[in-house]
């Protein structure tokens, strides 16, 4: 029987991490924990040169001058590290989050509340019976949710017992999370659990 490298490697390290949930910390955990902490650093170390050779040096290179300004812009966050400095590097960190949220509001916009809208409006004329019960399940949720959270009001009589019929429907969703990342979970740990038999040949 011949042992491939790679695996055995693989597996003798997930060994060593789950020592610490099978018994306790000890120093095969600490080992186990500094090769993933310092192969994790030295990757992201070598594709950040990477990223910025081929996006900034290898362009201006080739004469596309408009690369200059974002390479001054990535020098000048160094410049936090001097307190003299310092003020100058806020106007890169800036242009980064204005860009960064205008981006995310425009994303979620579209994706979160555009499209969950457009979703809500459904045609029920074009429906069987089981796609109306669950585009009329989908309605009555997306309604008394929204209803739940209007904090403005008191959740008392007719408005009260809507307010219930969304805190259920959040609750079923959350359970239906819960379990989902539970069956995430053991699937993480069965695929773990094969690499180890595949690391020591038993597979």
């Amino acid at each position: 029987m011949v042992l491939e490298l790679g695996p055995l490697v693989g597996a003798t390290l997930i060994l060593m991490l789950f020592s610490w949930f099978l018994y306790k910390q000890t120093v095969l955990y600490d080992i186990a924990e500094g090769v993933l902490i310092g192969t994790g650093a030295g990757y992201s170390f070598i594709m950040g040169i990477k990223a910025v050779r081929d996006n900034a040096v290898l362009p201006l290179l080739r004469g596309e001058t408009v690369w200059i300004i974002p390479i001054i812009l990535g020098f000048v966050i160094y410049l936090q590290l001097s307190d003299e400095t310092i003020h100058f590097s806020r106007i890169p960190i800036a242009i980064i989050i204005g860009v960064g949220t205008g981006l995310s509001v425009r994303r979620v916009l579209l994706a979160e509340i555009i499209a969950q809208t457009r979703a809500s409006m459904i045609d029920f004329s074009a429906l069987d019976t089981v796609g109306l019960i669950n585009s009329i399940l989908i309605l009555v949720g997306t309604i008394t949710t929204i209803a739940y959270f209007t904090l403005s009001r008191e959740q008392t009589g007719a408005f009260g017992t809507v307010t219930r019929i969304g805190r259920l429907y959040l609750m079923a969703t959350f359970g239906a999370m819960f379990g989902n990342a539970i069956f995430g979970n053991i699937a993480v740990v069965a695929g773990r659990v094969e690499e180890i038999l595949r690391g020591f040949g038993l597979m």
